[in-house]
């Protein structure tokens, strides 16, 4: 029951609940539900942690509009995802019993001294909690602060791994509850996301190690203060280093571009239905028409804005585009003849498109990283009829690399992400160059309702700008339809006239640009990629290895 508490805990430190300060709790609260009981016990309460947080967390994904679908896409993921903490439960009681003088009997074998340190007496006792906690607190200082620096490298360490492993799933890092500590969050230019996130489970793990020793000595009166010292001088240095880092003024520039960007909140069971074309491009229209009306340099539109579009269509809104002299960026559908096919087969893609002032067509973007099963279907082309079983059918064809939209004549260069490739740390980061002016993310997160998953959306996409240092733009279908600065702050939200983010309307940005020849300064993580996270990783997997190698033990009589 505690550990289902805490992964509702967890789960509410992330939008829409934004209870940040559950996330430093969490963590060390989960640690000591460890104690005391056996590795796979540990496990199983790490297990329930994890699918209590997130079927609560991505519980919009209920919102789907298929109604057996989306439930299986909620559990399947949720469960899948709570994999991650279970591991972390289980190997930090594995690696507890190495660290601490004694182990406890019912903790899966009964031995003392599976670290032996000289000048100590192992204790000899039961298999309670209290006992546990005792018997870890009778280790040396430096050994249990270790055991707590593996804990918060381990914690990050499966994050990472869950970020690319079958494809990834970089979706609420512990990190991301975090994005509105601005002074903490500018570690992510250094680290990338993954920094904070060990920031604070390392905080959270000491406060739990400091707990430990209020209650079971209140005698030491001062001992807590150890267990949080070093964790918290670090934290200190970070936040002074990070107000510093916010309040410095970005580097000045006397250019901006004036975006136009169109919100269309168009219902998902609407935008893919053929009898709706006709409706939703004229929506779309008569938003673009009150918009352009105040003569901005660019046009955007959302994710799938234009699934299909006729001619007819096609040409009216070339002339609109002739008559402002004005670039446009949308989201469509793309394709391509199959290489090989008999000329009547075509790989379709999930695009951006880039059209001139004069209506032409420039530049494409083509989605690279795919939502499984939403976009497409593995092995769809060798089993045919999982494509006749699935929505997705065979999907899209993946796009080959980053694209940077030329704007003229306001002379910006824009890299374009779409959907929830803003959460790929490394998609960004490879579209980001010295030359770059913002990164332009279109989505539908229309799939979703009007849920937390918009917020969730952002709140990740946060991240992006202050680890490559960049300002990011979000053209969506219905929220958040956003910009965010290189320092992380949420500058501009569109809201309806409702003050609703998820309503249809229009918003115009003024969008700080670089000055021309001047190439953007690029930050650490920039310029080393994911260095912590593979760091983090490789703990984790030394730790796993340690955990898995038994050393001999000396049996309790």
């Amino acid at each position: 029951m505690l550990a289902v508490l805490a992964g509702v805990l967890w789960a509410f430190a992330f939008p829409r609940f934004n209870f940040a300060l559950a996330a430093w709790l969490v963590p060390g609260l989960m640690l000591l539900l460890g104690v005391g009981v056996s590795a796979r016990r540990a496990a199983v309460l790490g297990y329930l942690a994890g699918l209590s947080h997130h079927l609560i967390a991505l519980s919009w994904l209920l919102n789907i509009p298929f109604p057996i679908g989306n439930i299986a896409a909620w559990l399947s993921l949720s469960a899948y995802c709570a994999l991650y903490p279970a591991a972390w439960m289980w190997l930090c009681h594995r690696l507890r019993q190495r660290i601490s003088p004694c182990t406890v009997a019912g903790e899966g074998a009964r031995f003392v001294g599976s670290m032996p340190i000289p000048g100590t007496q192992p204790l000899k006792f039961g298999g309670t909690t209290w006992q546990a906690l005792n018997g870890l607190l009778a280790a040396p200082w430096l050994n249990r602060q270790l055991w707590l620096l593996f804990g918060a490298s381990a914690w990050t360490g499966a994050e990472f791994l869950r970020g690319w492993f079958l494809s990834g799933f970089p979706w609420n890092f512990l990190a991301a509850s975090q994005y509105e500590l601005l002074p903490l969050i500018q570690l992510a230019s250094v680290t990338g996301v993954h920094g904070i996130s060990f920031v604070v489970v390392w905080m959270s793990l000491t406060l739990a190690a400091g707990a430990a020793f209020v209650l079971v000595r209140p005698h030491a009166r001062f001992a807590w203060k150890n267990e949080i010292a070093l964790s918290l001088v670090v934290l200190l240095l970070l936040i002074v280093w990070g107000v510093g880092r916010t309040t410095k003024p970005s580097r000045s520039s006397a250019r901006t571009l004036r975006a136009a960007l169109v919100q269309p909140s168009i219902p998902q069971t609407l935008i893919f239905d053929p009898a709706e074309n006709t409706n939703r491009f004229r929506q779309l229209l008569e938003l673009t028409r009150e918009v352009v009306a105040t003569a901005p340099d660019l046009l955007i539109w959302p994710e799938a804005a234009l699934p299909a579009i006729s001619r007819e269509q096609f040409e009216e809104l070339r002339t609109l585009l002739q008559e402002h002299r004005m670039p446009f960026i949308f989201g469509a559908g793309d394709a391509e003849p199959r290489p090989g096919g008999d000329g009547g087969q075509w790989i379709h893609f999930n695009a951006a498109l880039h059209f001139d002032a004069g209506g032409s067509r420039r530049q494409s973007y083509r989605k690279q990283r795919l939502v499984i099963f939403g976009e497409y279907t593995p092995l769809a082309r060798q089993l045919p009829f999982l494509a006749d079983w699935l929505p997705a059918g065979e999907g899209f064809g993946t796009g080959e690399g980053p694209v940077t939209f030329r704007i003229e004549p306001a002379d910006a260069n824009i890299p374009v992400n779409i959907c929830f490739e803003d959460n790929f740390a490394d998609i960004v980061r490879a579209q980001v160059g010295p030359e770059t002016d913002f990164v332009l993310n279109l989505t539908n997160n229309g799939w979703f309702g009007e849920s937390a998953a918009q917020w969730q959306h952002a709140a990740n996409a946060v991240f992006r700008a202050v680890e490559c240092g960049v300002p990011l733009v979000r053209c969506t279908n219905n929220g958040l339809t956003c910009w965010i600065d290189e320092r992380g702050r949420i500058r501009q939200i569109f809201t309806d006239a409702r003050g609703s983010v998820y309503g249809s309307g229009t918003v115009v940005f003024g969008l700080p640009l670089r000055e021309v020849d001047v190439p953007r300064r690029m930050t650490i993580y920039h310029r080393y990629g994911d260095w912590f996270g593979w760091l983090c990783l490789a703990i984790t997997l030394a730790g796993a290895f340690a955990a898995l190698v038994r050393r001999p033990s000396q049996a309790v009589p």
